[in-house]
């Protein structure tokens, strides 16, 4: 499971908190950074493709 796994390997950040109380959050961070993330590459893709300007990154 992806969210233990993150709550593993940052178990320092958590302090005393069990894995049980902070798994929905996790998961919606994970699912969060997964979308910004299909996100980024598909603008890149844009950008590099057809020379796509994000206009309110500028702003």
């Amino acid at each position: 499971m992806e969210a233990q796994k993150y709550f593993d390997e940052n178990r320092l950040k958590f302090g005393n908190l069990p894995f049980e109380k902070l798994k929905e959050n996790i998961k919606a961070y994970l699912s969060k950074n997964h979308v910004d993330r299909r996100l980024k590459d598909w603008f890149d893709v844009l950008l590099s493709k057809y020379q796509v300007k994000n206009l309110i990154a500028e702003i």
